[in-house]
C-alpha cells in the first residue's frame, strides 16, 4: 500500500500544478504554487486514494451513494486535517480558499471537495483492482526494494524539507537583521 500511496502523491501533485495554472488564468492571478518539499509530492492525495482503496476492497457492494457520502465525508476530513497539520506542525499556510463563496476558514471548500469526490470515485472504480493486481505481479524482492527506497525518500523529505526550511528562514533573518 505505501507504493499506492507514494505513486498517488506524485499524481495528485501533478494534476493540482495543472488544476491551479488553469485557475490562475482564468482568476487573472499570478501563478503560485506552494513547495511542499524538495520532491513533487503532495500527501494528502496519497492518504485519499489509499482511503478510497481500502473502502472499495472492504465494501465490495456498496452502491453509489455511499461511495460519494464516503468520498465527500473522507477528503474533508483528510484536507482539513492536513491544513490544520502544515499551519499548527510546519507552521505554513499552504492554501486558502477563503476567496471562494463555500468555505470552512479557508481550509477547505465546496468547490474541492466535489473534485475531490470525483477523484475518489474514481480511484474506486478504475484503480484499486487493476493497481493491485499489479502490485501483486511484481516479485517480493522487488516490491520490498521499491518499499525500502520509497520509505527512505519519504522520510529524508519529511526529514530535509523541514531542515532546510528552517535553514533558510535563518539565512534569511540574518541578511534580512543584517541589512535594515
Amino acid at each position: 500500500m505505501f507504493i499506492l500511496f507514494m505513486s498517488f502523491s506524485l499524481i495528485g501533485y501533478i494534476l493540482e500544478i495543472y488544476f491551479i495554472k488553469i485557475e490562475s488564468y482564468f482568476r487573472k492571478v499570478p501563478y503560485e504554487h506552494p513547495t511542499y518539499g524538495w520532491l513533487p509530492l503532495s500527501f494528502p492525495y496519497g492518504f485519499g486514494a489509499i482511503a478510497s482503496i481500502f473502502f472499495a476492497l472492504s465494501y465490495t457492494d456498496a452502491n453509489i451513494f455511499i461511495s460519494i457520502v464516503f468520498c465527500w465525508i473522507g477528503f474533508l476530513f483528510i484536507e482539513y486535517a492536513s491544513a490544520l497539520f502544515c499551519e499548527y506542525i510546519l507552521k505554513t499556510k499552504y492554501w486558502d480558499y477563503s476567496y471562494l463563496k463555500h468555505h470552512i476558514k479557508g481550509r477547505v471548500c465546496l468547490r474541492n471537495s466535489i473534485f475531490f469526490t470525483i477523484g475518489g470515485l474514481f480511484v474506486i472504480k478504475y484503480f484499486t483492482f487493476p493497481s493491485i493486481q499489479l502490485l501483486e505481479g511484481l516479485s517480493t524482492s522487488f516490491k520490498d526494494f521499491l518499499f525500502i527506497i520509497l520509505v527512505v525518500i519519504f522520510l529524508s523529505y519529511l526529514f530535509l524539507s523541514n531542515r532546510i526550511k528552517g535553514l533558510l528562514s535563518k539565512l534569511k533573518n540574518v541578511i534580512f537583521h543584517r541589512y535594515n
